[in-house]
């Protein structure tokens, strides 16, 4: 309870925390070598320090490769499996069961378009170690994309 700033302490007020329902998704995929994946994990760490208390991390490469982890404190070491090709359907599908507010994909890019399914509500950055154009991305709806700097 905080004192309300127009009655002060008579009459308390509420104060609302930061929450948000995050879900990241990497590219563990052949194309993807495990320093930019020690990049992923460092992005993900600073999501900490700016206030998420917790969010979703997925790896993906053909399909979703393991269970989503749930990670509330930074993390020093990441457990990858997969390396196989890269296909951006399976994190997509699995950020439209609804539960999220937001979709992160970390990844290289090489992989074809996905579809994004009618009922999706919330919004997707992706975060592209190269930068090369893809011009699908750019035209993909609801999202946006950031170029990463190289290691």
């Amino acid at each position: 309870m905080l004192p309300s700033r127009r009655y002060g302490f008579e009459y308390m007020g509420s104060r609302r925390d930061f929450c948000t329902r995050l879900l990241v998704a990497i590219d563990v995929s052949g194309s993807v070598d495990n320093r930019q994946v020690s990049q992923a994990l460092s992005i993900i760490n600073r999501f900490f320090k700016y206030g998420v208390e917790n969010l979703d991390v997925i790896m993906f490469d053909y399909g979703l490769v393991g269970e989503p982890m749930s990670m509330k404190a930074a993390a020093e070491t990441l457990q990858i499996g997969g390396r196989g090709g890269t296909e951006f359907q399976a994190p997509i599908d699995y950020f439209a069961t609804g539960q999220y507010d937001g979709l992160v994909i970390i990844t290289d890019g090489y992989a074809p378009e996905p579809t994004l399914p009618g009922t999706t509500r919330g919004r997707i950055l992706w975060m592209l170690y190269n930068d090369e154009p893809l011009t699908w991305i750019a035209t993909f709806p609801r999202s946006r994309y950031v170029i990463l700097p190289p290691i």
